[in-house]
């Protein structure tokens, strides 16, 4: 069982990181999280580019445990209402690939496969074996067998 969930956060006017790319806040290598959709306004932005911004106002869901979570809260101040993910169900989808001949994902990176872009989700999770990787790094090598976990717009 993963022990992640979706946590939404609010970015609040003069914060010190508005209008730099996710890429460069580094906030998955820090905090281990995962930027997964941004609510700007009446729509919802789902994030597959690591160059993505964020501006004040903007309402983030962020894919982590408890503890990771915790520690991002922190680093904002201010997190709101938490949201399950059966309260998005409507909005977000996960998915998961098996990496296979069939495919050609097996030894290429994350970002190396572009599976972000090609199939308009996110990584929020890996499970190898008996091991899980939750929110991997964009540098995390596929290998055949891998359960590759996607969230996306349905």
């Amino acid at each position: 069982m993963w022990d992640a969930h979706i946590e939404e956060f609010e970015i609040f006017p003069g914060a010190d990181y508005i209008g730099i790319p996710l890429q460069k806040l580094s906030w998955r290598k820090l905090y281990g999280v995962n930027i997964l959709y941004v609510k700007r306004g009446n729509r919802i932005i789902f994030i597959t580019r690591s160059s993505s911004s964020l501006y004040p106002c903007d309402v983030i869901g962020v894919v982590g445990t408890d503890e990771q979570l915790q520690q991002f809260a922190a680093m904002l101040v201010m997190p709101m209402e938490k949201t399950s993910v059966d309260k998005t169900s409507e909005e977000i989808v996960i998915n998961k690939i098996l990496v296979s001949s069939l495919n050609d994902l097996e030894g290429k990176s994350v970002k190396e496969s572009c599976i972000n872009d090609r199939t308009g989700g996110s990584v929020i999770g890996i499970e190898r074996g008996e091991e899980r990787i939750l929110n991997p790094v964009s540098t995390t090598i596929f290998q055949k067998g891998d359960i590759v976990w996607l969230a996306g717009e349905r």
